[in-house]
């Protein structure tokens, strides 16, 4: 089978299982887990700064990194405060892991595991579970995953480039 097919597919079959736990396994919030990321990104939009608090007085709080609340954020400007269009777009981002997996193992070990090792991911990885909340979980496991396979094309064809990218991911 040829790389770009499979990708495809995989890419597809990713999507579903993301899919699946969006429509049928939501999760629940709750306070200083699910709640806070949502709270410090509909606050930034609201435009009361960086803080937990849904009412006033807005206390700014440095106690979660900036980055992902950000990202919510910006979801939360084009398409208003809804859980939805955020389990969207990390049901994608959780799919290109399963891609970007492929081509780390492929690169690794070789083409036979990489198509095994991208099924699994796509099928049985816990950052699944995750598509449905609103927490860094799959946003930090694709980061992570992007700047390894990036780390290792450095290393393998000895370029600056794909160092200099690793490191700015």
């Amino acid at each position: 089978m040829k790389d770009n097919y499979f990708i495809i597919i995989i890419y597809g079959i990713a999507l579903t299982v993301g899919s699946f736990f969006i429509l049928f396994n939501p999760h629940t919030y709750g306070p200083w887990g699910f709640d806070g990321y949502d709270t410090l990104a509909w606050n930034m939009v609201k435009g009361n700064g960086y803080s937990f608090n849904a009412s006033e007085p807005y206390d700014l709080t440095a106690f979660r990194l900036p980055g992902y609340p950000l990202i919510v954020a910006i979801i939360y400007k084009i398409f208003g405060h809804n859980y939805l269009p955020v389990h969207i777009f990390q049901v994608f981002l959780n799919a290109f892991i399963c891609v970007i997996i492929f081509y780390i193992v492929k690169e690794v070990y070789s083409k036979k595991v990489a198509y095994f090792s991208s099924v699994v991911v796509a099928i049985c990885s816990i950052s699944n579970v995750y598509v449905s909340t609103v927490v860094t979980e799959v946003t930090a496991v694709f980061l992570l995953t992007l700047h390894t396979l990036l780390f290792i094309l450095g290393y393998k064809h000895n370029s600056t480039k794909f160092y200099m990218l690793s490191g700015a991911v």
